[in-house]
């Protein structure tokens, strides 16, 4: 049966897809988190390249392992071992495919973070003490620290075991912008 015009229509309200829910423990939820974090430093930063303008014209670095073990023993042989060994300090790592993928989803996760959570999660990815992270977040004792890390990571667990969907909301700055660009003043007052 076809509606007429003169009947109303059903309003349809959008609710944001649901996800499946993981079936995943908050230690599986923490390791995950550290390695998407780490995995994001890891990758390069090709802006970079623009603000910091090359300063000198030296020789390029050497890449090869082979090349870099071949002149660390010539040093050595002559004699200059120490900072030939500097060399075989490992490069930045390069991340795979997979683990840029699980970090995308993973990421996704702290949006549901508040600032003090993000900040405590983070420098725990980056394995800072316990009291350092008290340090920097409030001036906080290590057990504080502790407990609200355990509570960021119970909170993203408990979100992934109910498949709840990530919003992404808007900054107020951003709120602000857009209404004063809807409420413009004529030209000329």
């Amino acid at each position: 049966m076809l509606h007429s015009q003169s009947e109303p229509q059903p309003r349809v309200t959008r609710q944001p897809p649901r996800r499946r829910p993981l079936n995943v423990t908050p230690g599986q939820v923490g390791e995950r988190l550290r390695e998407a974090i780490r995995t994001l430093a890891a990758l390069p930063d090709r802006e970079r390249r623009f603000i910091y303008a090359k300063q000198a014209s030296w020789p390029e670095t050497l890449r090869d392992p082979l090349e870099v073990w071949i002149n660390a023993i010539e040093a050595v042989r002559k004699g200059t071992g120490g900072p030939a060994f500097e060399a075989l300090r490992p490069g930045r790592p390069i991340p795979s495919g997979e683990e840029i993928d699980r970090m995308d989803e993973a990421l996704d996760w702290l949006t549901w973070l508040d600032h003090r959570e993000l900040r405590i999660v983070t420098l725990r990815a980056f394995d800072f003490s316990w009291v350092t992270i008290g340090d920097r977040c409030s001036r906080v004792s290590r057990t504080t620290a502790e407990r609200w890390h355990g509570a960021a990571v119970k909170k993203i667990h408990g979100h992934l075991r109910r498949g709840d969907s990530i919003e992404i909301k808007p900054r107020a700055a951003d709120a602000a912008l857009r209404q004063r660009r809807l409420v413009r003043k004529p030209r000329g007052q």
